[in-house]
């Protein structure tokens, strides 16, 4: 005998708001992808062949400029919310610390993930963008917060073979929005060595 799990009075009637968010990316359509071929998955005579190498999820629907149905970190909510504000400060050696308001511009409270991802130089030779944080908030209507990340040389590092992690020197763009294919912010920061942001 089945039985039926009661439902949560608050969800059936829209009083609680949504708060989660995408994992994965979700395809508009089978040619979309990285993976593309049976040598790639489910393989051939038990051997899967992994062509992506750093293109993992979403970084490859970014580089091959692909609209996926819903992107990385998608979600939903019955509020409606504005990200302004985004200031950059230099607290510490090899520390960036970003910061930007969240308001809720609509007549309900709701939930709101704010993501940041990161652009590194051409040079560092990796994705055009990487995940590096992300913070649920909730707010009132009408309500306004700060969110504050602090990003440092593990955030910026990437892997160059026999010298192993390495900040290249350059210009790196920090992205904000509410998925991978939402940003609503971005601001610079010149990072003059290996080990500190300036």
């Amino acid at each position: 005998m089945l039985t039926r799990l009661p439902r949560s009075p608050a969800y059936c009637l829209g009083d609680d708001d949504p708060g989660g968010r995408l994992p994965v990316t979700f395809p508009a359509h089978n040619g979309q992808g990285a993976v593309q071929a049976a040598e790639q998955y489910p393989g051939i005579g038990g051997v899967a062949t992994y062509t992506e190498d750093i293109l993992v999820g979403y970084r490859f629907f970014a580089a091959e400029n692909q609209q996926p149905l819903f992107p990385f970190g998608h979600g939903l909510s019955f509020a409606q919310f504005g990200y302004d504000n985004p200031r950059i400060r230099r607290p510490g050696p090899g520390e960036i610390q970003v910061s930007f308001g969240i308001v809720n511009n609509s007549p309900r409270p709701g939930h709101e993930v704010a993501q940041l991802y990161l652009r590194c130089p051409v040079q560092a030779a990796e994705p055009p963008f990487q995940l590096k944080g992300f913070q649920r908030v909730h707010l009132k209507a009408g309500e306004r917060c700060a969110v504050v990340f602090t990003l440092t040389s593990t955030d910026l590092a990437s892997w160059s073979g026999p010298a192993g992690w390495t900040v290249h020197p350059g210009s790196y763009e920090v992205l904000i929005g509410a998925s991978s294919a939402d940003v609503r912010l971005s601001a610079f920061v010149e990072v003059a060595d290996d080990s500190h942001a300036q």
